[in-house]
């Protein structure tokens, strides 16, 4: 009896151990994975540039380009807006946001009489800024709807600029390093004119500011100054002249106050265009090329094309 219930034991725990291995094996819970945090949104960005405007109370603080030099398109407008001519008030964003759902294909303009820049000027004021790190960026003129014809300051290309601290000379000598960039060199105005362009281009433009354009090599030559002074000085002979002959230039002795004799009144518009005319021989002393020899100068430059591909007959360089 003992021997059969036993034997039945073996039997029962034989079948539960086949049974239990022919049991699918329950699968492991799968690892957590690891937590990833979101993505910062917010790009890498260079370092904020102080960038002011000259004639106007208007000052911007902004990031020229992302760290891998691109062109930070969030401050476009901002800059845009800092560039507007100078009569034209600056406008406000919702006044932007306003142009901008109105006019969805206008993407040249800000609002009516304001360009948007080219983007390319926000890489090349990096330049300047990496350059002349912490020194400050004035814009002498940016969108000028009355420039002369051909002029890239029409639309929004060209930016008339200086550096705190760096000679305008500096300046210009430095960016004529950039691609696809018009230069221009200025010795008697206080900006450096650059412009963006499928062609690099620098020009150096003598006149002093209402005069037409001078293009030339700078400093002038001695024989171009020695002309020059002539020319000048002949001119302030001349207005002494005429002034000499003026009413009141006269070698007759004066009335006593007992006589009745008067003395008849000058003529008031001669004398003032005699005036004028003396003022402005002066002025244009003034404003001649005459540097103080010898002064150790730089090599001169030239007006020169650097792509003799693009021809200047038909594309003037401002």
């Amino acid at each position: 009896m003992r021997g059969s219930i036993a034997a039945a034991l073996v039997c029962l725990t034989w079948f539960a151990v086949v049974a239990r291995a022919d049991e699918p094996v329950a699968a492991e819970p799968p690892a957590p994975e690891p937590s990833v945090s979101p993505a910062d949104p917010s790009p890498c960005l260079r370092p904020p540039v102080n960038i002011r405007r000259r004639h106007i109370e208007d000052a911007i603080r902004i990031a020229l380009t992302t760290c891998d030099g691109a062109p930070n398109l969030a401050v476009l407008d901002e800059l845009s807006a800092l560039a507007r001519p100078r009569t034209t008030p600056r406008p406000t964003r919702e006044a932007m946001e306003a142009y901008r759902e109105a006019h969805p294909d206008h993407t040249s303009w800000l609002v009516q009489g304001s360009r948007r820049l080219h983007e390319g000027l926000l890489v090349r004021l990096q330049a300047l800024a990496d350059r002349w790190p912490d020194r400050g960026i004035e814009i002498n003129s940016g969108y000028r709807p009355n420039a002369r014809r051909g002029s890239r300051h029409r639309t929004g290309r060209a930016l008339d600029l200086s550096v705190d601290g760096v000679h305008r000379e500096e300046v210009a000598a430095f960016a004529r390093s950039f691609a696809d960039t018009g230069v221009g060199y200025y010795p008697r105005s206080t900006f450096t004119h650059i412009d963006v362009r499928d062609a690099s281009y620098h020009w150096v433009d003598r006149s002093g500011p209402g005069e037409p354009p001078d293009y030339g090599p700078w400093p002038a030559s001695d024989a171009e100054q020695d002309e020059t002074r002539n020319v000048v000085l002949a001119s302030i002979d001349a207005a002494l002249a005429d002034l000499a002959d003026s009413p009141f230039a006269t070698d007759a002795p004066a009335p006593s106050p007992a006589s009745s004799e008067s003395t008849p009144a000058p003529d008031a518009a001669y004398t003032r265009a005699v005036r004028d005319e003396a003022l402005a021989a002066i002025e244009r002393a003034a404003r001649a090329p005459v540097q103080v020899r010898p002064p150790p100068t730089p090599a001169p430059v030239t007006y020169t094309q650097v792509h003799e591909d693009t021809p200047p007959s038909w594309d003037p360089p401002w």
